[in-house]
């Protein structure tokens, strides 16, 4: 019988090489300089393994497929199949719900441990390394992909900004960095943070050593948000009973916290939200304390003219200010939506978010225009599910903890400068 090809550990010496070719990278931005030419063969020569590596893990997929009888070109990717780096189990379809999978983890707790948790734990385990998710068992039990959906997902892929953001899949391993180097905008042929470059005879290329470049990193591993749902045992004793309850609450919760801490969060344990970016633009207020029409002119000549998917976040306290907003000419400038179809509020043009954690009238933020779609989000590991192991007895409750992993911040390090010279942003901000 042929040796099984390891396909996690072609996959890992895969990823050493990209790490290494990080490690230069991360080195020439820090010291502000092209390659050298010994660089730019190294770099050449890991380029080429890792070209290597990706057949071999193609050509072992494929041989896997033919040997479960699966043509190789048929995609068995589905709603309940794992994600890349986690290996599906007979054992996680014995979970019927995610009460049931949550009573387990309860009964284990007391020291009562059921078949179906006793066959899982060694595998989730094994995916801990495989994955390098060194503080697995720290936070929990890794929740099975069958209920993943439903904790996670709703008709949309999220909240309001996760929706509109651009998300980054946790991948083969969750908790690694993102790392991307940005190149200032303006002259010099960027476009986007994008270095372009005319070939061609004759053409002398873009100098790089003249360019300024930023590094931009997010880091999962060490943003770790807990979410806490409390049920009792008599509740756990019918886990049906309280898995929909307990899979839209912690949605709900999530989806909620993920829009505040994308507006608001310092990016100290947790994403940084776009109010604390340095990359934004605050615009003067025309009138102390007031929104008016001069301030959305003065905002929406500050934004980005590629940002075409920009919409306004604006505070609930200003819901009578822009419904009787007027341009010079005395004409309404709001137009009321149509919520049982789905259309929103519409100011000059661009749809409202009408934002429960921006601050009240008057303050700095009350009104935002911000095209999310320059906004990364990297997911992490997770959800992780944990039971607290004493029982408030009195009460009979259980607290649930879900923990995720999760990192966001914009790549726009610095308001844009357009080769007119004009400094713009994706995220404009109303002054105080």
């Amino acid at each position: 019988m042929p040796k099984k090809v390891d396909i996690k550990l072609l996959m890992r010496n895969k990823d050493e090489l990209l790490s290494k070719r990080q490690e230069i990278l991360d080195k020439v931005i820090e010291e502000k300089r092209g390659y050298t030419e010994d660089e730019r063969k190294e770099v050449q020569s890991l380029q080429q393994r890792v070209a290597g590596f990706d057949e071999q893990i193609k050509e072992a997929q494929e041989i896997e497929k033919q040997r479960e009888g699966i043509p190789a070109d048929q995609d068995t990717r589905g709603a309940e199949v794992a994600p890349p780096g986690r290996e599906p189990g007979p054992q996680e379809s014995k979970f019927k719900n995610l009460g049931t999978f949550v009573r387990d983890i309860w009964n284990r707790s007391k020291g009562s441990l059921s078949e179906t948790m006793r066959d899982y734990v060694p595998r989730m385990e094994a995916n801990y390394r495989s994955m390098n998710i060194s503080d697995g068992s720290s936070l929990g039990f890794m929740i099975p992909d069958m209920f993943e959906a439903g904790t996670l997902a709703f008709t949309g892929p999220g909240g309001w900004i996760r929706q509109r953001a651009r998300v980054i899949p946790a991948g083969e391993y969750p908790d690694q960095k993102f790392k991307k180097r940005v190149a200032k905008q303006g002259g010099g042929g960027v476009y986007n943070g994008i270095l372009v470059n005319f070939t061609g005879e004759g053409v002398a290329p873009v100098d790089e050593s003249k360019l300024k470049y930023y590094l931009f990193v997010l880091d999962p591993s060490d943003k770790k948000i807990s979410f806490f749902y409390i049920t009792s045992e008599e509740s756990l004793l019918n886990p049906t009973s309280v898995t929909a309850d307990m899979e839209q609450s912690l949605r709900g919760a999530k989806e909620q916290l993920e829009d505040d801490l994308f507006i608001n969060g310092d990016g100290v344990g947790k994403p940084k939200g776009i109010l604390k970016s340095e990359g934004k633009i605050l615009v003067p207020r025309n009138t102390s304390s007031d929104f008016k029409f001069a301030d959305v002119l003065a905002m929406s000549k500050s934004m980005y003219p590629r940002a075409v998917n920009r919409n306004w976040e604006i505070t609930l306290d200003l819901y009578d200010k822009v419904g009787a907003m007027a341009d010079g000419a005395g004409r309404l400038i709001s137009i009321a939506g149509d919520a049982t179809k789905g259309i929103p509020d519409i100011l000059h043009g661009r749809p409202i978010h009408w934002s429960e954690v921006l601050p009240l009238m008057g303050s700095r933020g009350d009104a935002i225009l911000a095209d999310w779609s320059f906004y990364f989000i990297k997911d992490g590991s997770g959800p992780f599910f944990a039971t607290d192991p004493y029982t408030r007895f009195l009460e009979g409750e259980i607290r649930v903890k879900m923990t995720v992993k999760m990192d966001g911040d914009t790549w726009v390090k610095e308001p844009l400068t357009l080769q007119n010279g004009m400094k713009v942003s994706p995220f404009v901000v109303l002054e105080a």
